[in-house]
């Protein structure tokens, strides 16, 4: 996490993405796949952290974000949607289905 990072607090909605069928398609893909993790990264990190979310976590193939309103997460989840189905990948096989869950609650950044 970028020690600049802005964490919103209050009411937040927090976002949480996975490729589904992660492993199933890294074992089709085979070398393909890092080049497929790759790119649905950039994308993702492109379209949802270009919004007025923050990044919190990016493990494997999963992204964890938060946002200071629900419309600003539903927002960069239908952007990042559009950009990962609009995307050329090498073959109809390689496209991700990623899942994007929303949840909203009350939380505060730790103190540091």
């Amino acid at each position: 996490m970028s020690p600049r990072l802005h964490l919103p607090s209050g009411w937040v909605t927090f976002v949480f993405t996975d490729i589904e069928g992660s492993t199933r398609l890294a074992q089709l893909l085979g070398p393909g796949y890092r080049p497929v993790l790759r790119e649905h990264r950039r994308l993702l990190r492109h379209t949802l952290t270009n919004t007025a979310g923050a990044e919190l976590l990016t493990e494997g193939d999963s992204f964890f974000l938060a946002f200071p309103d629900a419309g600003a997460a539903l927002t960069a989840c239908l952007t990042a949607q559009r950009a990962l189905v609009s995307h050329e990948w090498p073959t109809p096989e390689a496209t991700p289905r990623v899942r994007m869950g929303l949840h909203t609650g009350y939380a505060e950044p730790p103190r540091r």
